[in-house]
C-alpha cells in the first residue's frame, strides 16, 4: 500500500485523499496548503489505477473546479508538469510505468488550461504558448500506444494528449502560430505514426483540429495541403508488404473518417476526403 511517511507518523495515501475530498465537499472556501498539493503531485502518475484515476485525478479536477488553489499554486503545479520528471519522464524507455507520469500530466495540464480560459485568466500568452510547443514535443516523442493495461488501469497517453490540445484549441488567447504548430503535429503523429491506435485515440485527438477549424476557417488550407502529402505517402507505400505501412493505412483511414463524420468539418475539407478513397 502506498503511504507517506511524516513527522507525526503514517498517513496512508487513500485516507488522505478521502479526507481531501470531504473538506473540499463540507469546508466552505477551503483551501490546500502547499505541501499537501506536494504530496499529491508526488503520486499522479501511481500504477495503482483506483488510487491514480478516481482517487487523486478526481481530487485535483474537483479542487480546481471549487476554486480550492490559487493561481501562484496552479502556476507552480503548470510548471513542474511540464518538466522531465512529469510529461517527459522515462520516455527514452519503452512501455514501463511511465507512461501514467507522462499520460496524466496531459490531463492534470488540461485541467489548468480549462480554468485559466473559463474561470481565472492567469498565464501569459507566452506561458500559454510554452504548454503548446511542449505539447507538441511530447507527440512527437511519445512511442507508447497502450490503451487499457492489464493490473493498472488506463494509460491513453495519446487520448489524454488529445483532451490537452483540444483544450488549447478553445483558449481564446492562444496564438494562431501555436494552432498551425498543433495541427501538423497531431496530423503527422496520427497518419505516420507506425503503431497502430486500437482505443480510439484518433478520435480525441481530431477534436481539437476540429476545434481549430471551426475556430479560424482558413486552416482548411493546411488540412487539405496536409492530407495531400498523405495521399502520396500512403500511395507509395502501399504495395509494401509491412506492418509499420499498414498501421500508418488504418490509422489515416479512422481518422479522416472521424473528419467525414463530424457536422463541424468544413466543406471543403469533406469534398477532398470524399474524393480519395482509401
Amino acid at each position: 500500500m502506498t503511504i507517506f511517511i511524516e513527522k507525526s507518523g503514517v498517513i496512508v495515501i487513500e485516507k488522505f485523499i478521502t479526507d481531501l475530498l470531504q473538506k473540499v465537499e463540507t469546508v466552505e472556501q477551503f483551501k490546500m496548503d502547499d505541501h499537501d498539493i506536494s504530496l499529491l503531485m508526488a503520486h499522479l502518475g501511481d500504477s495503482d489505477a483506483s488510487l491514480r484515476d478516481e482517487g487523486l485525478y478526481t481530487l485535483v479536477a474537483l479542487l480546481v473546479e471549487k476554486n480550492c488553489l490559487n493561481t501562484v499554486q496552479l502556476r507552480t503545479m503548470k510548471n513542474q508538469l511540464l518538466s522531465k520528471n512529469y510529461l517527459f519522464k522515462g520516455m527514452q524507455e519503452d512501455e514501463t510505468d511511465d507512461i501514467f507520469w507522462r499520460s496524466f500530466s496531459n490531463l492534470y495540464l488540461a485541467v489548468i488550461v480549462e480554468y485559466d480560459r473559463t474561470k481565472e485568466h492567469f498565464m501569459s500568452t507566452k506561458e500559454l504558448s510554452e504548454i503548446a510547443l511542449n505539447l507538441c514535443c511530447y507527440l512527437t516523442l511519445e512511442n507508447d500506444n497502450r490503451g487499457f493495461i492489464d493490473g493498472k488501469g488506463w494509460a491513453h497517453a495519446f487520448a489524454h494528449a488529445g483532451d490537452l490540445a483540444n483544450e488549447l484549441a478553445k483558449h481564446p488567447y492562444l496564438e494562431s502560430s501555436d494552432l498551425s504548430l498543433l495541427t501538423v503535429t497531431i496530423f503527422r503523429k496520427v497518419t505516420n505514426f507506425g503503431k497502430m491506435f486500437s482505443f480510439g485515440e484518433e478520435e480525441r485527438l481530431i477534436q481539437s483540429l476540429l476545434t481549430i477549424l471551426k475556430k479560424q476557417p482558413d486552416f482548411s488550407v493546411s488540412i487539405i495541403c496536409l492530407i495531400e502529402k498523405q495521399q502520396i505517402e500512403i500511395e507509395k507505400n502501399k504495395s509494401k508488404q509491412e506492418l509499420i505501412h499498414q498501421n500508418n493505412y488504418y490509422n489515416t483511414r479512422r481518422f479522416y473518417q472521424q473528419f467525414l463524420l463530424s457536422s463541424n468539418t468544413p466543406s471543403i475539407v469533406k469534398q477532398k476526403l470524399e474524393k480519395w478513397s482509401i
